[in-house]
């Protein structure tokens, strides 16, 4: 009697994940990984994987059934490639570049489709002997992720894409194929929509790489980072960061040498402004960047320019961000959304009329340069003029969270939320109820929507907090359409309108809200504040009597009450409410100056 099969995931294994594949080892599964390169490296940071690959390695019986597949399929394959609708279908608009696809393109597939029908082939005989569950991919675009997206959907096994990061080439990431994608933000929603791809198939769940991305990179002294770069630490810090060009139309087939080209001319226009105002240069090579004639180049670039510069190399650090005065990048990256995460300003160049689809818009808290002189300009404006900077600031949170979603630490637990739902519904219903963060969905229940909602308000009000009152005011905003109940959201509106002194709006605000839940003392206490500003001392005083009917120790209603008392004139009521509240919440400093006011009111009184 054969032995009973464990549940398995399948995954197409990447370091990045090593927290998540050890949470689905211990749910019960087992792990299986492939290419078992990469595979090799999850197991020697300590997670069980067995490894597997789909093309070196695979059963003899796999690779003959391959090879009939290809040989019958190849003729067919090259036909089609002729047809007139194919390159319609491919929407790419630049003739340029469709003459040199037809040219690459059939020797391309010649070499792929043995490729891709090995994977099938492997992927049957795998799924005969295991009970896989779900099929984990980092780049479905490319095989053999793309065939085995397929043959998993012939067996009914969902499949999961991870992207976070920007979607690839504009030629070849304009199609989901996966049954879900998970992505760090609503604009690379937008971007597959665009192309025709249903929304229902994107999980907007943020970047796990980016939780505690800001509170981490608080702890940093900028001053001591320079100082061990060998840096001034009092002079202005540029960071150029560079690319692979991989999200142009043309680049990789008529233009090669594009990134370098971006490179050269930001670190020339960065240079007439040395020439004019001393800055430092740092380079960010991008991690993909292995070819040995880059880092040459860079230096050479930089030394006609006036620098020595500092090149760093690997994925980004956030330290050096932080020790940076501003960041230019090419065209949209992740170093772009991490600058704008920790308040940096960012030059964004494009060069050139490559492709028709701009990443950020003039709304983004970016500056963005498509021209040589633009970069100059853009540089100068963004390092020091004042009020460049602050409306970069006020851009910067309208836009950040549709890139990034809600950064608030929890983009790791919608993921691992929406893989124990795509594995066992039951269990992440069950989870949901709990409490646990949901992804968001273009069709979602009630329950997800309400969490979606309360993420989306806990975020607004640790934004408010920290006094980012501009992204305190959108998260409030987007949290509405999730909520059955929206007097939370309607308080936090109100909140960040009183701080802005916007008393008719905060008036209106709270009033919703105590409409609401007219027995919420702290919503009570808000509109009751308002009031006293707006110097309506009796509506103030009948608020905070309500307010006080419900929570007598409420030590912020007494002190307010107090306050309104002594304007009044009623010094030894407001005094002995003021005790009361002082002893509730003993070393709040705002009641011992409340305290001084009453006593210099008093004596002024007589």
């Amino acid at each position: 009697m054969p032995a009973e099969r464990r549940p398995a995931v399948l995954v197409q294994a990447d370091l990045r994940d090593v927290r998540l594949y050890e949470q689905i080892v211990s749910c019960g599964y087992r792990l299986l990984g492939f290419p078992s390169t990469h595979a090799a490296g999850v197991a020697a940071r300590g997670v069980p994987i067995e490894a597997l690959d789909f093309q070196e390695g695979a059963e003899p019986r796999a690779a003959y059934h391959a090879e009939q597949v290809a040989a019958a399929m190849l003729p067919l394959v090259e036909e089609a490639l002729a047809e007139p609708e194919f390159l319609r279908s491919l929407r790419i608009g630049d003739e340029r570049v469709t003459s040199r696809l037809l040219q690459l393109l059939p020797g391309y597939v010649a070499r792929l489709l043995p490729q891709a029908a090995l994977a099938v082939e492997a992927f049957e005989l795998l799924a005969e002997r295991e009970d896989l569950r779900l099929l984990i991919l980092r780049d479905e675009g490319s095989h053999p992720a793309k065939s085995l997206i397929l043959a998993a959907r012939r067996r009914g096994i969902p499949s999961l894409h991870l992207m976070h990061g920007v979607p690839g080439a504009f030629i070849v990431a304009t199609q989901i194929h996966a049954d879900t994608v998970a992505v760090y933000g609503e604009s690379t929603r937008e971007w597959y929509t665009r192309f025709g791809n249903p929304a229902s198939k994107v999980a907007i769940i943020g970047n796990p790489v980016w939780d505690g991305y800001r509170e981490a990179a608080a702890l940093t002294d900028p001053r001591a980072v320079r100082v061990s770069l060998g840096l001034d630490p009092d002079r202005p810090v540029v960071m150029v960061a560079t690319t692979l060009g991989g999200n142009l139309a043309a680049t990789d087939l008529l233009y090669p040498d594009w990134p370098w080209q971006h490179v050269q001319a930001m670190v020339a226009a960065l240079g007439e402004v040395h020439r004019r105002r001393p800055v430092q240069l740092v380079i960010k090579v991008h991690p993909g960047d292995r070819d040995p004639r880059s880092v040459p180049l860079y230096r050479q670039w930089a030394k006609a320019a006036g620098f020595v510069p500092v090149i760093l190399t690997g994925w980004a650090d956030a330290r050096h961000l932080v020790a940076s005065d501003l960041v230019v990048c090419i065209d949209f990256s992740n170093i772009s959304l991490e600058a704008m995460l920790l308040d940096r300003p960012v030059v964004s160049v494009r060069l050139g009329d490559l492709a028709p689809f701009r990443y950020f818009t003039p709304e983004d808290g970016v500056l963005v340069a498509e021209t040589p002189a633009a970069i100059r300009e853009a540089i100068e404006a963004a390092l020091f003029d004042p009020a460049t900077q602050a409306d970069l600031a006020r851009r910067r949170m309208h836009s950040l969270y549709r890139f990034t979603y809600l950064n608030d630490g929890l983009a790791f637990d919608r993921l691992l939320q929406l893989v124990v739902t795509l594995l066992d519904p039951e269990e992440g219903a069950r989870r949901l109820e709990q409490g646990a963060p949901a992804p968001l969905l273009a069709t979602m229940s009630a329950a997800q929507r309400e969490s979606v909602g309360r993420q989306h308000l806990q975020k607004a009000q640790a934004e408010l907090a920290a006094g980012r009152l501009d992204s305190a005011e959108y998260l409030a905003q987007r949290a509405l359409p999730y909520l059955r109940h929206m007097a939370g959201a309607r308080y936090l509106q109100g909140c960040i309108a009183f701080e802005r002194r916007q008393l008719a709006e905060a008036l209106a605000a709270f009033e919703q809200a105590v409409a609401e839940e007219p027995r919420n003392a702290t919503f009570l206490n808000a509109l009751a504040a308002v009031h006293y500003e707006l110097g309506r001392g009796a509506e103030a005083e009948a608020l905070l009597r309500r307010a006080l009917a419900l929570e007598p120790a409420n030590a912020d209603a007494l002190g307010n009450l107090a306050e309104v008392l002594a304007a009044a004139g009623r010094h030894e009521e407001a005094r002995a409410l003021l005790e009361q509240a002082r002893m509730l919440a003993q070393g709040d400093a705002r009641l011992g100056e409340l305290a001084e006011r009453i006593s210099r009111r008093a004596e002024q009184c007589g």
